[in-house]
């Protein structure tokens, strides 16, 4: 897709100060080299926060990218896209995040302080960053969906305690969203059955950027 190129590598590649637009991998939300989010909802290059204060996200990067390598990556783009209703149900219910949100927002030049911040400001995607990844690399493991799926009772709650784990709330669910988050968990593992989980090593090599080869990454104003 079209984007801003990391500001900081087109200073380094060109000595030039003036934006410039490259076509990158869609996956690509933080440049590695110069720790800063390029990724989803930066609509200019001034927009591009750097995350040197915040390791998580620039790791959750690199598992995403293994992610990829270890399984086929069109299962991984489908557990994305199912995750993704998942995950704004979680943050609509409460879900309890670290100081990153609110670290993150320190580290926008706000230019008028009056003004909400938008829903969909980069620094809440930066932010929401790692828990989605851990939620893909949840969905993506067959042995964990079989477990949800297991008619054994004693399987089933292993999983869900495990889940929990990883997604602590600020206080317990009740009603309509406990059933919400069971039915929602138990249906996003029933369509990942479908995908292929694991392929040839060199296919999923030539494969790790669904928008060109392996050229197209090298000439990738980040270069990772």
């Amino acid at each position: 897709m079209l984007r801003w190129a990391c500001r900081r590598c087109v200073v380094a590649r060109t000595g030039s100060t003036l934006p410039a637009q490259v076509w990158a991998c869609i996956h690509d939300e933080v440049c590695i080299r110069h720790n800063l989010w390029i990724g989803k909802n930066v609509l200019a290059p001034e927009q591009q926060l750097d995350l040197s204060r915040t390791p998580d996200v620039i790791r959750a990067q690199r598992h995403y990218w293994r992610l990829r390598q270890r399984y086929d990556p069109t299962h991984i783009d489908a557990c994305y896209v199912a995750t993704g209703k998942l995950w704004s149900g979680l943050a609509h219910r409460h879900y309890r995040r670290t100081h990153r949100a609110e670290l993150l927002h320190d580290l926008v030049v706000v230019k008028a302080p009056t003004v909400e911040p938008d829903k969909k400001a980069p620094w809440l995607e930066a932010a929401g960053y790692p828990e989605h990844v851990t939620l893909i690399s949840l969905f993506a493991s067959g042995h964990w969906r079989r477990s949800i799926l297991s008619d054994d009772l004693l399987v089933g709650t292993r999983p869900i305690a495990e889940f929990h784990r990883r997604f602590p709330l600020q206080a317990p669910l009740r009603g309509t969203s406990r059933t919400w988050l069971t039915t929602t968990i138990e249906g996003h593992c029933q369509t990942g059955r479908g995908p292929c989980e694991y392929g040839n090593r060199r296919r999923l090599k030539q494969m790790g950027c669904p928008t060109g080869s392996a050229r197209t990454r090298a000439l990738s104003p980040c270069g990772w």
